[in-house]
């Protein structure tokens, strides 16, 4: 059951959280630690005061979905981010019974609710989101709605966007450029899944908050058969 108070955020709430606001997309399956230094980093950074998790019910540009569904993973986020100052969670991409998500049409989403309002957005991604950039839907609509700022991960660094993917224009590669903030996770939500399907239980402990950890063990979300 997801609760509204503390993390929960639906979209008509979103306001209340503040006038800069980090928006953070993904699959979250499951979220951990990473996720959440990074968000945290990104709200120091950058002076938010609030960043909003928005798990993608569909990746338009991954062929598989979610091994978690939508409740799972809601789920998932409120155990981790009950304890984590101005980090939020919202169901406005996975609450629609089927669909592909679009991260424009979320922002367009936020904007068109707070059109008199002036909120500045902040859309945060990974530096392993800039060579598919250009085949995101209305993708130079995002520079639009929102500040985009780019995570260091891995051995990637701004300098090498250009050659990354050479479609984007200068303009908005220079405002890649100048919103890029270091940050580097060594696992993944993949390898976590991994391990956990093998119950290796040891190797993923200390990569995502105890009662998500727990939690995780208890259901067996993630176990082989």
């Amino acid at each position: 059951m997801i609760s509204n108070q503390p993390t929960f955020c639906p979209l008509s709430a979103i306001q209340s959280l503040g006038k800069r606001l980090g928006i953070f997309g993904g699959s979250f399956d499951p979220v951990h630690n990473g996720h959440i230094e990074l968000a945290k980093l990104a709200k120091s950074a950058l002076k938010l005061d609030a960043v909003i998790f928005i798990p993608a019910n569909q990746n338009p540009l991954k062929p598989n979905a979610p091994v978690a569904n939508n409740k799972a993973r809601l789920e998932m986020l409120e155990l981790a981010l009950k304890d984590q100052e101005g980090l939020f969670f919202s169901d406005l991409e996975c609450s629609d019974v089927l669909g592909l998500s679009y991260s424009v049409d979320t922002l367009r989403r936020i904007r068109a609710e707070y059109s008199s309002e002036k909120i500045e957005l902040f859309f945060l991604i990974g530096t392993d989101q800039i060579h598919s950039l250009h085949l995101w839907k209305d993708y130079k609509e995002l520079f639009q709605l929102a500040q985009i700022v780019v995570f260091g991960r891995g051995a990637v660094s701004s300098s090498e966007f250009s050659s990354i993917n050479p479609r984007i224009e200068a303009t908005e590669l220079k405002e890649l450029c100048l919103n890029y903030i270091e940050f580097k996770c060594p696992f993944s939500s993949t390898e976590i899944r991994a391990s956990l399907a093998i119950k290796d239980f040891e190797q993923v402990r200390e990569l995502m908050p105890k009662a998500l950890f727990e939690n995780l063990i208890r259901t067996n979300l993630y176990g082989g058969k």
